[in-house]
């Protein structure tokens, strides 16, 4: 027998059509889905990278040997051209690709891929701190707040983004949970995907083009005034 599902479309009001409607509808979506991830998200990601900044800055040779590491791969993913210029197009897809996977690691059902996308992007603070003091020799307040100056400019748009992503990973993980271990969702599968994707592209797409404009032409200016 055929299971037909009688829930009511969420976005039957007309408010939420046209332009105006899609903002509102990412609203609505968030506080539904996204907002306890992100908290989530927030805390683990500012407790890890206060963590691996202490640590790669007493350890700063693994710190070296990383970024030397992270440097080397990047050469063949097109963020870099032949003559070591950023490239803003290949930077911002590398940024898309890493944002995408993010939430799209939440399609695997509860392992929470996506925290691991936290962790990583908040070992990068660290290392970077310690890569300063090692190649510096500053103390680790210095580092830690050139490393700040050198990621805040394009960071605010660039981690924004991959806040979102890690959060719409972890609330499609647990949604997902829920649908296997059969427990009630008042939107359809179809529904919560299709809100998702409208969101990424209303709010992580142009977040992450910002950030890599900043970050090519604007955040080298700023890390030259002092003098790193």
């Amino acid at each position: 027998m055929e299971i037909i599902d009688i829930r009511k479309d969420p976005f039957s009001d007309k408010k939420y059509h046209g332009f105006f409607g899609i903002f509102r509808r990412g609203r609505m979506l968030y506080k539904k889905y996204l907002r306890k991830p992100m908290r989530l998200v927030l805390i683990l990601f500012f407790g890890i990278a206060i963590a691996s900044a202490i640590f790669f800055y007493i350890y700063r040779d693994h710190a070296m040997n990383i970024i030397s590491q992270f440097l080397s791969e990047l050469s063949g993913t097109g963020v870099i051209d032949d003559e070591s210029n950023i490239s803003v197009v290949g930077l911002w897809a590398n940024n898309v690709r890493a944002a995408s996977n993010a939430w799209l690691f939440g399609l695997v059902p509860f392992i929470y891929l996506p925290v691991l996308s936290v962790i990583i992007n908040a070992g990068m603070v660290g290392i970077l701190t310690g890569y300063i003091g090692a190649t510096t020799g500053s103390s680790f307040l210095k580092s830690a707040l050139v490393s700040l100056v050198g990621v805040l400019p394009h960071g605010i748009f660039e981690l924004t983004a991959l806040f979102i992503t890690m959060s719409m990973g972890i609330a499609l993980c647990t949604y997902i949970n829920r649908r296997i271990l059969k427990k009630y969702e008042p939107w359809t599968f179809d529904i919560f995907m299709q809100e998702m994707a409208i969101y990424y592209a209303t709010r992580v797409i142009p977040l992450l083009t910002i950030a890599a404009v900043i970050e090519v032409y604007v955040t080298p200016l700023i890390l030259g005034l002092v003098n790193v």
